[in-house]
């Protein structure tokens, strides 16, 4: 039975990187459409899947069902569902802090520097894009809190795993990216044809390290 599971995660594992693949490699440019949908899909549920069959906890396994249904949310392109996909996000670093908290958390060697040092970037940030939110304004700031308790939370558990550290790094470029995205350069063609597969790829390491870093 235990070989059945093991086996059954790595396929589960290796149709995740299959889809990620398909996506930031041909899908993600292109218009919406249902295979590009599944392929992003796939990328997240995939790993939801494994950490399921690995065991990594409840609480990871909801939270990356939840990047998955705001990953599909997200494919629809239009400004309604980008305020649920955020909202989705949003309930994604919940879970995400609570699993850090009662899973790995080991703390942190000076919290108030770290949790100073990440406020001074948030602000800086947020002064940047603070002016291009528009309406977004009311969800995207509570966004920005639940990233900011994620990242913390997560160095915290950090301490004792550098995979989980990792995870984090990479999430954190991938959200601070997709802000500026999303904000400053959602018509500028040339940006997103670079950086949006960087987002991408920052953000699907960053949750596989999560689940690779989940079973210590």
């Amino acid at each position: 039975m235990v070989w059945m599971i093991a086996y059954l995660a790595w396929i589960t594992a290796a149709l995740s990187c299959a889809g990620s693949l398909a996506y930031v490699g041909y899908y993600q440019l292109r218009s919406v459409s249902v295979p590009r949908m599944l392929a992003k899909v796939t990328a997240t549920g995939g790993l939801a899947l494994t950490a399921l069959l690995l065991e990594r906890g409840w609480l990871l396994v909801a939270a990356l069902g939840v990047a998955a249904l705001a990953d599909y949310v997200k494919t629809f392109r239009t400004e309604a569902t980008l305020m649920t996909a955020i909202s989705l996000s949003s309930i994604f670093n919940v879970l995400l802090s609570m699993w850090f908290l009662t899973e790995h958390w080991s703390g942190l060697g000076a919290p108030f520097v770290a949790a100073g040092a990440l406020a001074g970037i948030a602000g800086g940030y947020a002064i940047l894009v603070w002016p291009h939110m528009g309406r977004l304004r009311g969800i995207v700031l509570p966004y920005m809190v639940t990233v900011l308790v994620a990242v913390l939370t997560g160095l915290g558990a950090g301490e004792s795993d550098p995979l989980l550290t990792i995870g984090v790094l990479l999430y954190m470029l991938s959200v601070i990216l997709l802000g500026f995205e999303l904000m400053l350069f959602h018509n500028e063609y040339r940006f997103l044809r670079v950086v949006g597969p960087m987002i991408w790829l920052l953000y699907y390491s960053g949750l596989a390290f999560f689940v690779l870093g989940g079973g210590r």
